[in-house]
């Protein structure tokens, strides 16, 4: 066995012509190599498949552009095998990363980003945050007004000034956010303190 492939048949332009063409200058070549070597009939037949498949379809010049293609992928087959240095990082043909190497690389990021904030939380508790407040009375300016809020306390809000607190106070404080300037007159309520921040 002389280690023939199909391979190296579709790179040997004097097989392809003589696969190709009855009346070629390379019959008697072949036919003696044949003769010669009959234990590789099946490679020999299907090299001869392969390139007659495109011979009776195709016009020679696209025989010859897929000849071609052939040859070049048989030696990106052929470089493959001949490395045997594994691979470290995965290109596509376009010198691109991998789809799934993307994909991997995603999926461990967006792993430690939750990770990352799950210790986060779990490290640093949030301070108290402030309620949202529900409603806002506000002053235009060279406008004063009057407000009874819902604990009974009075409030005289000044020109170009605001107010927001909690309906009814909800909590354990009467808090009161003041932008501007206003006078309160406070209802006692010993267990509920007046807050104005």
């Amino acid at each position: 066995m002389t280690g023939r492939t199909i391979d190296s048949l579709l790179l040997d332009e004097t097989f392809i012509d003589f696969c190709l063409n009855p009346d070629s200058i390379h019959k008697e070549k072949w036919s003696a190599v044949q003769a010669l070597h009959p234990e590789e009939e099946h490679i020999f037949e299907e090299a001869k498949q392969l390139i007659n498949l495109l011979g009776p379809i195709l016009p020679a010049a696209e025989v010859q552009q897929e000849v071609q293609k052939l040859r070049l992928h048989v030696s990106m087959l052929q470089e493959r095998k001949v490395s045997s240095e594994p691979s470290t990082v995965f290109v596509d043909k376009h010198g691109r990363l991998g789809r799934k190497r993307i994909q991997r690389i995603l999926m461990a990021t967006a792993a430690c980003v939750i990770i990352a904030l799950g210790v986060g939380w779990l490290l640093y508790p949030s301070k108290d945050i402030p309620p949202v407040m529900a409603f806002v009375i506000s002053t235009k300016t060279g406008e004063r007004r009057t407000y009874m809020l819902p604990d009974g306390s009075e409030v005289i809000l000044n020109s170009n000034s605001s107010i927001s607190f909690e309906n009814n106070f909800g909590g354990k404080e009467r808090r009161v956010h003041l932008s501007g300037e206003a006078f309160f007159k406070v209802s006692k309520d010993a267990t509920r303190p007046f807050i104005v921040s």
